[in-house]
């Protein structure tokens, strides 16, 4: 049975990404998906390059229990296993993209979420389940209207200097 995203996909303007089955914390994934959605995706590895290497925390706003205030934010937590696996759904959603002929270099998160999985048992145990997640993303590239729009602008300035003269 093929998998259904939470949102509509276009196959010729995006890339896609899964990690189904995922065994990391549901409440942290959901933090850092919104801290990731809608940004470009150098700044994602970035940011949680810096959060593996325990550099700079990942703002947490809502799951805040038991996190602690961290330099320049409020609450904050360094998701080292979290972090890990969801740079390599981006090096997925990348790799993707490449193999579509986008440009990697301009890509954003257009849509990222994370949703409770299915939880696992193990026999024998008196806490025996292992809760997991799937995350989904879609990456695009920025559209270049912003810089033509730019360049229109610019035009019409070198027109209207032409005209005064």
């Amino acid at each position: 049975m093929a998998y259904k995203y939470s949102q509509k996909f276009d196959k010729e303007k995006m890339a896609r990404a899964l990690g189904s089955n995922l065994p990391i914390s549901t409440k942290q994934s959901i933090e850092i998906c919104s801290l990731l959605r809608g940004r470009k995706v150098s700044f994602a590895e970035k940011m949680l390059n810096d959060a593996v290497t325990m550099e700079k925390p990942i703002p947490f706003r809502r799951f805040v229990n038991g996190a602690g205030h961290k330099p320049g934010m409020a609450a904050g937590k360094y998701p080292i296993k979290t972090a890990t696996e969801i740079l390599n759904i981006i090096k997925l959603a990348k790799a993707n993209a490449a193999a579509k002929n986008m440009d990697v270099e301009s890509l954003f998160i257009s849509h990222i979420s994370a949703q409770k999985g299915g939880k696992r048992f193990h026999y024998g145990r008196v806490r025996g389940k292992m809760k997991v997640t799937h995350i989904e993303m879609f990456v695009q590239e920025i559209k270049e209207e912003k810089k033509k729009i730019k360049s229109k602008n610019k035009k019409q300035e070198n027109k209207e200097e032409t005209k005064s003269q």
